[in-house]
C-alpha cells in the first residue's frame, strides 16, 4: 500500500490517525473512527490536504498519487489556478479563503503541487453572492433539501455536512457536490444498506427497489481514484453500493 508522502512542517502525523477498526459481520469495515482522525489531521495541518501553508502559500504535497490516479483526477478536475483565472480571482486570495473555512479544500493534489478542483468549484459561492454567506447558503439549501426529502435535518447535521463540505471530500465522491446532491446521497445510501442486509433476491418488487436507488447513486457518484480506497481507509460507496451490489443481486 502507498503512503502519504510526510509534509516536514507537519505537526499532525499521518500515524495519529490509524486508530483502531472494528469489522461488521457483513465484513463492511467502520469508518467513523478513521473519518474523525483524517478530520482532526486537516483540522490540525491544512496544508497535508490543501497544499496550502497557514501562511498562505503552496507547500509540498502529500498525496501518493500513482500515474492512473494522476489520469483520473486530471479527467474530472481542474486546476485551481485556472478555475480562479476563469472567475478573475486571485489564486492567493482564494487560497486564503480556503484557510480561513470560508471555502472548501481542493480534493487533490498532484505530485507536482498542482491543487485540483471541479468544474463547479465556485459555483455555491456564486450562489451566495459573498464568501462571507457561503455558510448560510449551505446550511439552508441543505436542511430545506432534508426537509424536502421527508427527514428533517438538525443544526448539527448541518453543521457537520457543511464541515465536510469544507474538508473537500464530497467533490471527491459527487459529480455535483451540491447541497441537494449530498442530502440525497445521504437518503440513499442507509437504503441500500438495509435492502442488502435483509436480501430477497427472489422479489421482484425488493430488486427493482434497489436496483432504482442503486441506479440513482449511481448517476450521483464519480468513479473515484484508487487512492481514496487508501486515504479514506476502505472501499469507496460507490464499491461497496454499487459494483457490488449490481454483481451480487442485480
Amino acid at each position: 500500500m502507498r503512503s502519504l508522502r510526510p509534509n516536514p512542517s507537519c505537526r499532525y502525523q499521518t500515524a495519529e490517525t490509524a486508530l483502531a477498526r472494528r469489522v461488521e459481520p457483513t465484513g463492511q469495515m467502520e469508518r467513523e473512527g478513521f473519518l474523525h482522525g483524517l478530520r482532526a489531521w486537516q483540522e490540525s495541518c491544512p496544508c497535508c490536504f490543501s497544499s496550502i501553508h497557514p501562511e498562505g502559500v503552496p507547500t509540498g504535497p502529500p498525496m501518493a498519487l500513482d500515474a492512473r490516479d494522476i489520469a483520473y483526477v486530471r479527467s474530472e478536475f481542474e486546476p485551481l489556478e485556472g478555475a480562479c483565472s476563469r472567475e478573475g480571482l486571485a489564486l492567493g486570495r482564494v487560497r486564503g479563503m480556503v484557510h480561513g473555512h470560508q471555502l472548501p479544500k481542493p480534493p487533490y493534489v498532484l505530485p507536482d503541487g498542482t491543487e485540483m478542483v471541479p468544474a463547479d468549484y465556485f459555483d455555491l459561492l456564486h450562489d451566495a453572492g459573498s464568501s462571507e454567506g457561503l455558510e448560510d447558503c449551505f446550511v439552508e439549501r441543505f436542511m430545506s433539501a432534508a426537509a424536502e426529502g421527508g427527514e428533517p435535518a438538525s443544526a448539527e447535521e448541518a453543521a457537520q455536512s457543511w464541515a465536510e463540505y469544507l474538508s473537500g471530500e464530497y467533490f471527491v465522491c459527487l459529480k455535483r457536490a451540491t447541497p441537494e446532491d449530498i442530502v440525497r446521497k445521504g437518503w440513499l445510501v442507509p437504503r441500500i444498506e438495509k435492502l442488502v442486509h435483509e436480501p430477497r433476491r427472489a422479489d421482484a418488487a425488493w430488486r427493482r427497489e434497489l436496483r432504482s436507488m442503486v441506479d440513482e447513486l449511481d448517476s450521483l457518484e464519480r468513479q473515484f481514484a484508487a487512492y481514496d480506497r487508501e486515504r479514506f481507509g476502505s472501499p469507496s460507496s460507490r464499491d461497496r453500493l454499487i459494483t457490488a451490489v449490481r454483481r451480487e443481486y442485480l
